[in-house]
């Protein structure tokens, strides 16, 4: 568990001070509350004092020092600003917002606390004797919070043994779990068997209402019991009087007896988990039990019932992938929708592909997945094979390969895409005239590669490179082009192809870009419907090259062009237009660095309701600053900032302030500006 906090400016002297110390309201001390964890389990001052209810609380190791220190900066303060008061005072309000009565008592509360903290060290490291010698000194520090320091940071039999000893109810602890939850989690059953001796509770509940026996839910991973250790602290806890619920026997991996409980109450079929909310089908997919996933489905279990479907769990699942397939299979006969949007928008695909196998990817594209579908984080499944900490190696190229590309069904079609990427023209005429039809037909491809744009795509807008799929074109791409235009290729892919040429960078990297345009021109297509895609990507090149083809510029190539009459025409016709219809053109402009435009654009007193406020996302993600950051375009983000555009404002994609776009896109200029603008 990470802490929220940060680290006292400058030096300093003995133990670690209380975090980000600044005055409230009344003249109090208002110390950020640090909760005081170690290992992830806390502990609250209330252990020290026995007091008042304390409104902050210390660190682990605190220091008076720091305190006399902070009370004497906060007397300066006060009469700084007009309201003079005494030390003592200070003092005396500092106290009670630790939750004791006085100076002198928060004293002997920070010696405590810190001889606590020593004690709970000694306990995780296993030192008995340092133990022993505390805890005949000062029995009263004899606390719950050692129970994660015994058996969480220890795993130790003998301290846990020399607690209990001791008179330490195993069924206390300052932690969210308990001290059986530690012992379950740890591996240990000789721990689990001392515990349960001293009258540990086997039903025992966290914070979030789990049970030692739930710990085998997957919740940290875990697939049910899976060595001789688990086995044997299941066993313990059953003969403990532990009583599992209809879901935590699936979690075990006990199907007849989960089988036994939904034949006597078929409704529980229905039912949600008293813990997480789960369906028994969400559960028995996560755990791949082929029997009980068959029974569900046979008995009328909703297969897409839930936030997070069945197969959602089943693609994330860490179980074995041969069951995993099957319950899939099982799961898809059965109307399983594959695209169905889950948790933050993420699909049964973006968990195959950071989980893997690949067979488990390949079937949820053979039955329609969308490789292109984007989760609330803007990222493709694709992008999670790429970062996956938990895909075996030997799968993460196949997986790449599989989702990095189109998917194309039809062997002819395939062969002809890499007789174009190869710049071999005598064998894709040679598959031209084969198959008659390549040059009209459209690839099959259900993965949706890179989304709607490039759908089934023609054989033709494969010379565009546009999405990347190589990197690069051959040289002789436009007798390429020629060879599919000839075989017959339609107006449409003539069309779609002259728009991902022109939007696209590989093509203009590849010094093709124009060529490439003029060939499609010349063979029929319009250059009007390209010129859009080419302001909106930046593409100005190609922008230039289009209009001396005949191309009529919109309000984006405006836009991006520069040209405030054609923009002010375009905006006076559109009348009353809506702020989202002039996002694009604002896009395009930022993007170009045409600050008159982007004037022109967002000027509320001229257009009216029509004008982009300073502050709206456009594009789907980030407001203008975000994208001139981005752009590095540092004249418009200057004038943007002077209307009141608000430095701190975070994307909804990535969560990120203007600031960190443009020391991701490596704009310094702009980054460097916007740490002082």
């Amino acid at each position: 568990m990470s802490l929220r906090t940060r680290a006292h400016p400058g030096p300093r002297k003995g133990f670690n001070p209380p975090f980000n110390c600044s005055t409230s309201n009344h003249s109090l001390p208002g110390i950020a509350d640090r909760r005081a964890y170690k290992e992830g389990f806390p502990m609250s001052t209330a252990e020290y004092s026995g007091g008042l209810s304390p409104r902050r609380q210390l660190p682990d190791n605190p220091s008076r020092e720091y305190l006399r220190k902070e009370a004497k900066r906060l007397v300066r303060l006060a009469a700084a600003e007009g309201r003079p008061t005494t030390l003592a005072r200070v003092q005396h309000e500092i106290a009670r917002e630790y939750g004791v009565a006085n100076w002198a008592e928060l004293g002997r509360t920070i010696v405590g606390a810190q001889v606590a903290s020593v004690l709970r060290e000694a306990v995780a490291c296993n030192d008995i004797p340092h133990v022993v010698r505390t805890l005949d000194a000062r029995p009263e520090l004899l606390r719950p919070s050692l129970w994660p320091a015994a058996i969480f940071q220890a795993k130790s039999l003998e301290m846990t043994e020399l607690l209990l000893a001791r008179g330490l109810d195993p069924n206390q602890c300052s932690a969210p779990r308990k001290s059986l939850h530690f012992a379950v989690d740890r591996k240990r059953p000789d721990i689990t068997a001392a515990l349960l001796r001293h009258g540990a509770k086997p039903d025992v509940t966290d914070g979030e209402g789990f049970t030692p026996l739930d710990l085998y839910a997957g919740l940290a991973g875990g697939y049910g019991p899976t060595d001789a250790a688990d086995r044997e602290n299941v066993a313990l806890l059953l003969a403990a009087g532990a009583q599992p619920n209809l879901w935590t026997w699936i979690r075990l991996a006990e199907t007849e007896r989960a089988l036994a409980i939904l034949r006597g109450d078929p409704e529980l079929i229905h039912a949600a988990s008293p813990d997480l909310g789960f369906l028994p089908l969400h559960v028995a997919a996560r755990m791949a039990d082929v029997v009980l996933v068959q029974y569900l489905i046979d008995n009328g279990a909703d297969v897409n019932a839930g936030e997070n479907t069945a197969l959602w769990f089943v693609c994330q699942s860490g179980a074995d992938p041969k069951r995993r397939l099957r319950v899939m299979e099982m799961l898809l006969r059965a109307g399983a929708q594959v695209n169905r949007a889950c948790e933050e928008n993420s699909t049964a695909l973006h968990y195959a592909a950071w989980r893997g196998p690949v067979a488990v990817a390949e079937l949820l594209l053979s039955a329609g997945a969308q490789n292109g579908a984007m989760d609330d984080s803007g990222h493709r499944p694709v992008y999670y094979a790429r970062h996956s900490p938990v895909l075996a190696p030997a799968e993460k190229a196949p997986m790449l390969a599989l989702l990095e590309a189109p998917r194309i069904l039809d062997p002819a079609f395939s062969a002809a895409v890499t007789a174009l990427d190869a710049g071999d023209e005598t064998e894709l005429r040679r598959l031209l005239r084969a198959h008659p039809g390549l040059s009209t037909a459209r690839a099959e491809e259900p993965g949706w590669y890179a989304g709607q744009y490039f759908r089934q795509p023609f054989l033709l807008e494969f010379v565009a490179e546009n999405p990347v799929r190589k990197g690069s074109l051959p040289g002789n791409i436009v007798d390429l082009a020629r060879a599919i235009v000839e075989a017959g290729a339609p107006r449409e892919a003539m069309d779609k192809t002259l728009g991902l040429v022109a939007s696209g960078r590989v093509a203009r990297e590849s010094g093709a870009q124009a060529a490439l345009l003029q060939y499609l021109v010349s063979a029929g297509a319009e250059p009007s419907c390209a010129v859009r895609a080419a302001a909106s990507h930046g593409e100005f090149a190609a922008v230039q090259v289009l209009l001396e083809l005949g191309a009529v510029a919109d309000i984006v190539t405006a836009a991006a062009l520069g040209r405030v009459e054609d923009v002010e025409r375009a905006m006076a016709k559109a009348g009353e237009a809506a702020p989202q219809e002039l996002e694009e053109p604002l896009h395009a402009a930022i993007r170009a660095g045409q600050l008159a435009v982007v004037q022109c654009l967002m000027d509320g007193e001229r257009w009216h309701g029509s004008a982009v406020p300073v502050s709206k996302e456009i594009m789907h993600a980030g407001t203008p600053l975000h994208h001139a950051a981005s752009f590095g375009q540092l004249e418009i983000a200057r004038w943007l900032v002077a209307q009141g555009a608000p430095l701190d404002a975070r994307d909804r994609q990535y969560n990120g302030t203007p600031l960190g776009w443009a020391e991701h896109c490596k704009q310094d200029a702009v980054a460097q500006w916007l740490r002082t603008p």
